[in-house]
């Protein structure tokens, strides 16, 4: 492509703009090495032949279901009437039945847990969904109120502040300052701020205060960061089936964020008249990584 740009268009023209894919092409590079690490550490598939997820089961945890934006009455770490610890056994009928991979029964507590955790990612998959949609329309240049789309991202520290750990306050029976002292729950709250900051910075960069300055460049970045942890992570190995098709949505989700990321940076970076192509990319990829956020699953 590079050899077709420089042979095919004039140098002044050229120039400016292959300098921007060059600085795309390093980042992708990057993200491919440290995806390419991330493999090479994990056990191969010819070694483990009774956790080889077969195709069946694949598409069993792909296709599309309703996204569940209701939550179990009895979580784990609240404190029930009595002044005990609530479990799940207090509500049995108030579950329904769940099977692993392998279509074992879940034990009600893994139930519970995995209802949590999928209706935590189906909210936060309708607020990115409207954040790519709303970019989306601010793009049309037909709604100016739409550029006001990172306001959501203070949607989400809200919903991880409160929802990310239901044993704190203000949903839980733990004090304020209690939660702050919990590992967990400080990396939860910290992405909170994390995610106003990040409002504040793109808000900026949206009403043109920042549009030339470097400081435009931080929202991509940050997202290019997200795509490579998700590319790059990796759970416990005590459950490899299941792992692995939780991994799968988190690949497809990766790839989108990096994808959406450097296409901001190419809409930041590259001169005015090459930008419309890359400022539809990214908020499309952000639209469809709510879509993947919504028929998120764990069982």
């Amino acid at each position: 492509i590079n050899f077709w740009l420089l042979r095919s268009t004039s140098k002044d023209r050229v120039m400016p703009r292959l300098r921007r894919l060059i600085e795309v092409e390093v980042g992708i590079g990057i993200t491919v090495i440290l995806t390419a690490a991330s493999l090479t550490s994990q056990p191969p598939a010819v070694d483990q032949p009774n956790d080889t997820v077969t195709f069946h089961q694949i598409m069993q945890r792909m296709k599309p279901t309703l996204p569940r934006l209701t939550y179990p009455q009895v979580a784990d770490a609240s404190i029930s009437a009595s002044g005990r610890e609530a479990t799940v056994s207090d509500v049995p009928n108030k579950l329904p039945v769940a099977y692993n991979a392998d279509g074992e029964p879940l034990p009600p507590q893994r139930i519970a847990w995995a209802m949590e955790s999928e209706s935590n990612h189906h909210w936060m998959g309708l607020v990115v969904l409207a954040m790519g949609l709303l970019a989306l329309l601010a793009r049309t240049g037909k709604a100016g109120w739409a550029e006001y789309w990172p306001l959501l991202l203070v949607g989400i520290a809200i919903f991880i502040f409160v929802q990310a750990d239901t044993e704190c306050w203000p949903v839980g029976a733990k004090g304020f300052w209690a939660c702050w002292a919990n590992p967990e729950a400080f990396q939860h709250r910290l992405a909170a701020l994390v995610c106003v900051a990040f409002a504040v910075f793109e808000l900026r960069v949206r009403r043109r205060k920042w549009e030339n300055d470097r400081m435009a460049l931080i929202f991509p970045l940050m997202v290019a960061t997200g795509g490579v942890v998700l590319l790059t992570h990796s759970h416990a190995i005590t459950n490899v089936k299941e792992n692995l098709l939780v991994e799968l949505t988190h690949v497809s989700m990766g790839l989108l964020a990096v994808f959406a990321s450097w296409a901001r940076w190419l809409e930041l970076r590259l001169p005015v008249g090459d930008r419309k192509i890359p400022s539809w990319i990214w908020p499309v990829c952000f639209a469809l990584i709510g879509v993947g956020l919504l028929n998120y699953r764990e069982v």
